[in-house]
C-alpha cells in the first residue's frame, strides 16, 4: 500500500462546536438546532436513556444518566459549549444540578439546557407576563410553571396537550401548537 500525503482543515465546527445531550426518543431537536446553526457551527449529539413515558419520575431518573451520556462527547472535539435538551427534566431536576452533572464529564466547558434559555429570553425580552404551553402531564406542566413563577415570571395561563409518549410529542403538528398559542393567546387576553 503506497502511503499518500494529505491535508487537513479545522474541520466541521470551525466557528464553534456545540456538543448536544439528547433524549433516547428524541427525533426533533437536531434537525431543528441544525436550521438554526450560522456557517462554520457544527453540533455534535450524543444520546441519554429515556423511557418513552413522560413522568415526573422518568424524568428525575436522567440526572444519574447524564455524566455518563455526556462522556460520550469526546473532548478531543474541543466543545465551545454542552447543551442538555430536555426543558421538562431541567426544570424538575434544577437547572444547578443538571450542570453539574454535565460539569462531571466536561468539567471545563459551559453548559446550558432548555429552561435556562427561556429564563434568560425572558429576562433579555422584558417578558414578565407570559403564557405556556407544554406536551406534558399536568404534573410536568405545573413543575414549570412553579419554576417560571418562582423566578419572578407571571403565567398568566398555562395549558398542555398532556401527552406521555415522547414519540407522539414529537409529531405534534406546528399548526396545533399554533391553534394551542392562539387559545392561550385570548384566554389570557382579558385578565388584568
Amino acid at each position: 500500500v503506497k502511503e499518500l500525503p494529505f491535508d487537513t482543515d479545522a474541520g466541521f465546527g470551525s466557528r464553534a462546536r456545540i456538543g448536544l445531550v439528547v433524549l433516547e426518543n428524541d427525533q426533533t431537536v437536531e434537525a431543528e438546532l441544525a436550521t438554526l446553526w450560522p456557517e462554520g457551527v457544527a453540533a455534535f449529539a450524543t444520546r441519554i436513556p429515556m423511557e418513552d413515558r413522560v413522568t415526573v419520575e422518568s424524568l428525575l431518573a436522567m440526572e444519574t444518566r447524564i455524566p455518563e451520556a455526556a462522556g460520550l462527547l469526546p473532548e478531543i472535539m474541543g466543545f465551545d459549549v454542552i447543551g442538555y435538551g430536555c426543558t421538562s427534566a431541567a426544570t424538575l431536576i434544577g437547572e444547578e444540578r443538571v450542570s453539574a452533572a454535565l460539569h462531571r464529564a466536561h468539567p471545563e466547558v459551559p453548559n446550558t439546557n432548555p429552561i435556562s434559555a427561556v429564563l434568560a429570553a425572558m429576562k433579555a425580552l422584558g417578558a414578565r407576563r407570559i403564557a405556556v404551553i407544554t406536551p406534558y402531564n399536568a404534573e410536568v406542566t405545573s413543575g414549570i410553571v412553579s419554576l417560571l413563577e418562582d423566578r419572578g415570571l407571571d403565567v398568566a395561563a398555562a395549558g398542555s396537550f398532556l401527552e406521555e409518549s415522547d414519540a407522539t410529542v414529537a409529531r405534534i403538528t406546528e399548526a396545533a401548537v399554533a391553534d394551542a398559542v392562539r387559545e392561550m393567546v385570548a384566554n389570557s387576553a382579558g385578565d388584568p
